[in-house]
């Protein structure tokens, strides 16, 4: 989808580039399905084409309330401190692994300078 290949005097990584080219789909319920439509995001430095998103409407919405309070209820709030904690460094570490794409998409989506967009990943691995 994209038209990018190169952004910042970089050219955009592999993943990142794979990640554009698909359709992005909801997670409700941890499974992915399809919204009640479609959007694009653009490139604001060239108004391009970034990738196409599934939008949600009421019902998504419903669906996705109904899954949350079901977890809180069920598994998430039975869960130990100690077990919760364990998911939330498991997230900061794939976060991390994946810091490149990251970034990246920070930057394609938001027009934001790579110095920045680095800086935000880390941050938020690190308050995880």
């Amino acid at each position: 989808m994209t038209q990018a290949t190169r952004f910042d005097g970089h050219a955009i990584a592999p993943e990142t580039e794979a990640f554009l080219g698909q359709t992005h789909k909801l997670l409700i319920g941890g499974e992915w399905v399809e919204g009640s439509g479609e959007m694009e995001t653009l490139d604001p430095a060239t108004g391009l084409a970034l990738t196409t998103f599934q939008t949600g409407g009421k019902a998504e919405v419903d669906k996705a309330v109904a899954a949350a309070r079901k977890a809180f209820d069920g598994t998430w709030g039975r869960m130990t401190v100690a077990a919760r904690t364990a998911i939330l460094h498991k997230l900061a570490r794939i976060m991390e692994e994946n810091a490149t794409l990251l970034t990246e998409l920070d930057i394609l989506d938001n027009g934001m300078p790579r110095f920045i967009a680095g800086l935000t990943t880390s941050n938020v691995v690190e308050m995880i």
